[in-house]
């Protein structure tokens, strides 16, 4: 935030059981079977990776989601993990 930076901040990332439950709530407040949460920002919108990349690629190359609650919209962030961790390693 010190830095302004157009990044969503990150409250915390989830434990397997952790993700486990917050996929099937949001999923049943909206959000698409296809992704699967792992963390969470500190209004209560949860970053995913899409199913079908888990299957197909290593987690750290699987493209990152954004899922807003608010208003029910996911927005594809980044097409890597790392890209994605990368993106906050670079501020000042």
């Amino acid at each position: 935030m010190d830095a302004e930076a157009d990044l969503w901040d990150i409250t915390s990332f989830h434990t397997p059981s952790e993700c486990v439950e917050a996929t099937e709530s949001y999923r049943s407040a909206g959000m698409s079977d296809r992704l699967v949460a792992f963390a969470s920002d500190s209004g209560g919108n949860v970053f995913c990776f899409a199913e079908r990349d888990l299957l197909d690629a290593r987690p750290d190359d699987a493209s990152v989601w954004f899922f807003d609650h608010d208003v029910n919209e996911e927005k594809q962030l980044s097409e890597s993990f790392d890209a994605w961790l990368a993106s906050y390693f670079s501020l000042p």
